[in-house]
């Protein structure tokens, strides 16, 4: 016998990065927000709900037309995303 599982659905889906601390901001819903919103964390004006819940891992490629004379900054950017 299968479980139920309930789903969120979402009624409103941003984008925008920039725009969803000012949507959390005011009262619109709960986001996942990066770390760059420590201030408003400290200050109160933004609470943490699942300090241990993580995004799931995704895939990133990078498609280059050629590896003879790669720039030094493209294979930099592609060390930087291995790691």
């Amino acid at each position: 016998m299968q479980e139920a599982v309930d789903i969120v659905v979402p009624r409103l889906v941003v984008v925008e990065g920039a725009a969803k601390p000012m949507l959390a901001l005011a009262g619109c819903g709960i986001t996942r927000l990066p770390e760059l919103c420590q201030a408003e964390l400290d200050a109160g004006t933004l609470e943490t709900i699942l300090p241990n819940s993580r995004p799931p891992s995704i895939g990133i490629n990078v498609i280059y037309a050629s590896r003879d004379n790669l720039p030094a900054k493209i294979r930099a950017m592609i060390d930087f995303l291995v790691e």
